[in-house]
């Protein structure tokens, strides 16, 4: 009988490790598995950041492209301010003297100053009514000879 138990426990012993064989194989089997999809995906991750990382210079070249025109752009808008000061100083100093000068004249030639004072309301009254009594006869020019001789 001990043989029989003996036999039935090797048998057992030998079901329990070959279903331990079989689980270490299939458990490495997954593993490898698992391994082959982690270095598929550790190789996409390389690529996206490969991507992200050529995308981000682009951008970052672009973004300073677009600051240097900024930068054009700002000091010639600053330049044509500085312009349009000065040229606002320039004719407000030519306004100035212009005015100096016409005062001087009017000191100088009273004529002016009347003429000043007089407004357009009594400028040339005449020139505004209209006289309904005259008749318009129109005249065509001289054209020199007439033609046949005479």
């Amino acid at each position: 009988m001990d043989t029989s138990i003996y036999k039935a426990a090797t048998l057992t012993l030998d079901e329990d490790l070959a279903s331990h064989m079989k689980r270490k194989k299939d458990v490495e089997m997954d593993t490898e598995d698992l391994r082959e999809k982690l270095d598929i995906l550790r190789l996409q991750v390389q690529e996206r950041e490969a991507r992200i990382d050529s995308e981000t210079a682009a951008l970052l070249a672009k973004s300073m492209s677009l600051d240097k025109e900024l930068t054009v752009e700002m000091e010639e808008f600053a330049s044509v301010r500085e312009r349009m000061a000065a040229l606002r100083k320039k004719n407000k100093a030519f306004h100035s003297d212009m005015i100096d000068k016409l005062q001087k004249m009017g000191k100088k030639y009273p004529v002016y100053e009347q003429g000043a004072k007089s407004g357009p309301d009594n400028a040339h009254p005449e020139a505004t009514e209209e006289d309904d009594d005259e008749e318009i006869v129109y005249k065509p020019p001289f054209l020199g000879r007439l033609k046949g001789g005479d």
